[in-house]
């Protein structure tokens, strides 16, 4: 199989068109709501009948974001003591329009006691990609990568535009919900891509994910700058979901899940295909051998069964590489959004800082490419939880107006957990076989989810203990991740496995090589 992938060719261009841009409209549905819901000046609707200046003397001294003075009768209004009157909540507002035409703060009245909806409704998105990253992963080894895929385009482009044409705050979280699931699925973009090139070019369709995430960061505050109506900005983020349908007819299911889920014709037809477009030399490369050999290995596996979650924990030694995944994954994820958030608080103006933040990832994104494609696994976990760990504790020590070194030192923290994530990502697809690899990515995606949404809590932590307490919790989760992280293998330069018992071989190979094998690449 590594034979017939390892040359790259005109059949392997529409497979990293969909690695490296894949992620672009997840990175836009992440980010769209803190456009959709900005941040506006609003203040208590003036009642009618009352002078606007009147109303204002009247209501000195009183904060009309969320609170007004019970009207008193305008001939006394002037002349009593009104700062004696008590006040009262707001039930309705007037909203500013000079920078926004329309938002979601206005459609739902989503101020002072109903603030918690923003939350709320981001809440639903991250919950939403946790349950579909779990489905579709089922999906995905069961039908087909493909399959997954496309089910999962439907549901975000059909769902997308009905989010446009509510208003109901609940009905646009269930909506909302709804799509997030459908980006669950985008995980079998990874496996296809993965499962569609050679062990030499793994780390490029891998690490390639994040050019996309990049570029649906800068293209957000592009977009959002000149669309000030939140309607708007819903349908202009579905677009590129159009695009990829017509990408994805241009690209074929993963020959390895083909003979794993036992179609050895299509697959037979596949690799003749891949060798016909690429221009290989057919009689140096004896396809039916590859299918005889892949389907001997994989008959040892039981393939009659679908995977499931129990294959993942079923056995001892599985169990440790699953346990590993899970655990770093949500500690990597949760130091991404600490970091993220903090970069965010510390700016001012979003469009800039969200467009500088994207231009940023951009050579990061390059930078991990080159460091997962061309060093050992072990070694780069050791020296990015390092660094991870000195950005966090250095965090303590600059003066809060130090805003340069505090962005420099937040950035770091953020490089080290994209290294580390996607070196990880690799990682996954070369301990896990064919059988359940799709499902060891999006289990492992669905722990992630889990520390997105629990990094907001640190920074809550902070303000009700101390601004230390966050701080050590994150190096103490950075020190446990680091050790879960030497229960894998080292598989740098081995092909992707295709049955568990090539995974326990290389398991056996790094324990036998472990007191020899420095932490340096």
């Amino acid at each position: 199989m590594e034979r017939v992938l390892e040359k790259l060719g005109p059949w392997h261009i529409p497979v990293f068109l969909l690695a490296l841009l894949g992620s672009l409209p997840y990175g836009l549905f992440v980010l769209s709501l803190s456009f959709m819901a900005p941040k506006v000046n609003y203040w208590c609707k003036s009642p009618k009948g009352i002078n606007y200046s009147e109303w204002m003397q009247m209501n000195a001294g009183v904060d009309l974001r969320c609170s007004v003075r019970v009207a008193v009768p305008q001939s006394n209004a002037l002349h009593s003591n009104i700062s004696q009157v008590e006040s009262e909540n707001c039930h309705e507002w007037e909203y500013d329009h000079s920078v926004h035409t329309k938002t979601l703060i206005e459609e739902w009245d989503a101020v002072c006691d109903h603030d918690w909806m923003l939350a709320t409704a981001q809440s639903c998105l991250m919950f939403g990609v946790l349950v579909g990253c779990f489905v579709f992963s089922h999906i995905s080894d069961w039908y087909g990568r493909k399959t997954a895929l496309s089910l999962s385009l439907g549901i975000c482009i059909i769902i997308g535009f009905g989010i446009s044409f509510t208003n109901n705050y609940w009905l646009f979280c269930v909506l909302r919900f709804l799509m997030a699931f459908g980006h669950g699925g985008k995980r079998a973009s990874s496996v296809l891509t993965t499962e569609s090139v050679s062990a030499h070019h793994r780390a490029i369709v891998t690490v390639g994910q994040d050019v996309g995430w990049c570029l649906g960061l800068l293209l957000t505050p592009l977009i959002t700058y000149y669309v000030r109506d939140w309607v708007w900005i819903q349908r202009a983020i579905i677009m590129p979901e159009l695009a990829f349908v017509l990408l994805l007819c241009f690209v074929d299911e993963s020959p390895k899940w083909l003979l794993s889920a036992g179609h050895e014709a299509k697959a037979r037809r596949l690799l003749k295909k891949i060798i016909r477009v690429n221009k290989l030399y057919e009689e140096e490369i004896d396809i039916d051998q590859i299918v005889r050999d892949t389907t001997v290995a994989l008959m040892k596996e039981n393939r009659s069964q679908k995977s499931t979650l129990i294959d993942l924990l079923n056995e001892w030694t599985v169990l440790r590489l699953t346990i590993s995944c899970w655990g770093q994954y949500a500690v990597i994820i949760l130091l991404y959004y600490h970091m993220l958030y903090f970069i965010v608080d510390t700016g001012s103006d979003p469009y800039t800082g969200v467009f500088y933040m994207g231009l940023l990832e951009l050579p990061i994104a390059t930078l991990s490419c080159w460091v997962v494609n061309n060093f050992r696994r072990r070694p780069v976990y050791f020296w990015s939880y390092l660094l991870s760990v000195f950005s966090v504790v250095a965090l303590l020590f600059p003066a809060d107006d130090n805003v340069t070194v505090c962005m420099v030192l937040a950035n770091l923290g953020k490089m080290s957990s994209m290294l580390l994530y996607n070196c990880l990502l690799v990682h996954i697809s070369e301990c896990f076989p064919t059988k359940v690899r799709s499902l060891a990515l999006g289990t492992s995606a669905m722990s992630s989810r889990i520390g997105a949404m629990a990094a907001p809590f640190l920074k809550q932590i902070g303000l009700i203990t101390a601004s230390w307490v966050p701080i050590c919790l994150t190096i103490g989760m950075c020190a446990v991740a680091m050790c879960l992280s030497f229960i894998l293998p080292e598989t740098f330069g081995e092909k992707l496995p295709d049955t568990f018992n090539e995974t326990k071989q290389t398991i056996r190979k790094t324990s036998e090589s472990s007191k020899s094998s420095p932490l340096i690449p």
